[in-house]
């Protein structure tokens, strides 16, 4: 007498193997999902990082390069929404308002701005302010979950005009 032919529902051994497999299914669907959402925050974030770095090389570039040297040889302050100085982190502010808007995330970054003026030699090279701007995440905020690299640092130069 054989009981497969009779029965029309499968067996307890059936049942635990398609379990086993679904079950793998679910937690192979579900890592892919949590990477993919990691990956595309931390790219968001360091997009964001990007163009908060390069908007006060873009504001200081127009200045010129005799400004800019006279700022880095007096180390003044620069800039009130872009303070220079080593240990000058400011955090980036989102109010209505302003005349700067940005996203609510970017109050998730600090941002450092640092001149370098090298006078250069006669005949040798061109004199230039280097404008650095680094970019740090916030400590305790949501971003440190997804952000891979801790600083984005983004360089810029400015020459004097030879003529």
């Amino acid at each position: 007498m054989n009981l497969r032919k009779n029965s029309k529902a499968f067996t307890m051994p059936e049942i635990l193997i398609a379990l086993i497999f679904l079950s793998l299914a679910s937690v192979a669907y579900f890592s892919l999902n949590r990477a993919n959402t990691r990956t595309s925050m931390n790219a968001y974030y360091e997009m964001m990082a990007f163009s908060l770095a390069r908007e006060p090389i873009e504001v200081y570039r127009t200045l010129g390069y005799d400004v800019l040297a006279e700022l880095a040889e007096r180390e003044e302050i620069g800039i009130a929404e872009y303070p220079i100085g080593k240990d000058m982190r400011t955090a980036v502010k989102c109010k209505l308002g302003d005349q700067m808007q940005y996203p609510i995330d970017a109050e998730n970054f600090e941002r450092e701005i640092l001149l370098e003026h090298d006078k250069g030699k006669k005949d040798e090279r061109v004199p230039f302010v280097k404008i650095t701007v680094n970019i740090y995440p916030v400590e305790n905020k949501k971003i440190s979950k997804f952000i891979v690299k801790p600083l984005l640092e983004l360089s810029g130069i400015v020459a004097r005009n030879i003529r």
